[in-house]
């Protein structure tokens, strides 16, 4: 389930007012990974997108999940009450993201451990 979710990931731009410009709807931390989606896990039918947040917390790991309806969900604290645990008594769990080459900021290849879409500006124009 949680493959086809990640392969169901949408390129969603939000759209801000500030002079940062829009952006993607991706964050990837090492212990968390936030993105939109068009496949829900909690519904298991068609609801539109979905924001959907991978979290490992306490040796568990948490979905949690909602319909993309307002304009600045993606700058929203989780609510604890409305996460599911999908994996327990897991000691750890470590999430890397792979970031290309750009030779124009002399970055080479990589695995990083966080990624963030809002801060990669060579990504806004995605």
């Amino acid at each position: 389930m949680i493959s086809q979710q990640i392969k169901s990931i949408v390129p969603y731009r939000i759209k801000t007012e500030k002079a940062e410009g829009d952006y993607l709807a991706f964050q990837g931390k090492s212990k968390s990974l936030k993105f939109v989606s068009a496949l829900p896990i909690r519904t298991k039918r068609p609801e539109g997108f979905v924001y959907a947040i991978y979290e490992f917390k306490e040796g568990r790991l948490l979905l949690y999940e909602q319909r993309v309806l307002n304009r600045n969900f993606f700058e929203e604290e989780s609510r604890e009450e409305t996460g599911i645990s999908l994996l327990e008594g897991i000691s750890n769990i470590q999430f890397e993201y792979y970031r290309e080459a750009d030779k124009e900021k002399n970055m080479t290849e990589e695995w990083v451990e966080e990624w963030s879409a809002k801060e990669e500006k060579n990504y806004q124009n995605c």
